[in-house]
């Protein structure tokens, strides 16, 4: 009998160990702290999927972790998600907008423009706020190849050189194929 106690004792106590592990110590919006809280601003969302004109909500305070948004809300909501590594900026009044992407982009190896003669470009444009471009393709190359093989090969020389290379921190999507007469149906299954 007391063998039975004891497992009906032993078996509670498990069963209540598995229920408490429901309980949420962590607010439930975030799953662990964020990396950085930007309050005391004015954070415009740009979730307006309409027509209009209308940007969107605004909100005091984003929290974001591993550079994606984790939650928006009040300064005190999203203060209250932070933890002890958790940085804080008081943005004083200021307004945040989501980064603007570029989807016709030109541009050769670095931050060269030959035929606009332009050297670092893309610094200025983050500086608009384009944080991200879209290459159409390194049509602008000195003396680029035409043939299938060349073609080809520029297109993954460029990506390849943006994946590792973030001007001002920009990122540059590279590496469109540029459509010549010498490319075939089979060039495009590589």
């Amino acid at each position: 009998m007391r063998k039975f106690l004891f497992l009906i004792a032993i078996s509670c106590f498990i069963a209540s160990a598995g229920m408490s592990q429901d309980l949420v110590t962590v607010p439930r919006a975030i799953a662990a702290y964020p990396d950085m809280i930007l309050y005391n601003g004015k954070i415009v969302t740009m979730d307006d999927t309409s027509t209009g004109l209308s940007p969107g909500s605004i909100v005091e305070a984003i929290a974001l972790r591993d550079k994606k948004i984790q939650a928006l809300g009040t300064n005190t909501e999203m203060l209250s998600y932070a933890g002890p590594q958790t940085q804080k900026m008081d943005l004083k009044g200021r307004t945040v907008i989501p980064g603007l992407i570029d989807s016709h982009f030109h541009v050769v190896f670095g931050e060269y423009q030959p035929r606009q003669k332009v050297v670092d470009f893309i610094d200025s444009y983050v500086h608009g706020g384009v944080t991200s471009m879209i290459s159409a393709g390194e049509i602008h190359t000195p003396g680029r190849p035409k043939d299938a093989a060349g073609v080809k090969a520029l297109a993954v020389a460029a990506q390849r050189s943006f994946a590792a290379f973030h001007p001002t921190g920009a990122k540059v999507h590279a590496g469109a194929v540029i459509l010549e007469p010498t490319l075939a149906e089979k060039d495009f299954a590589e």
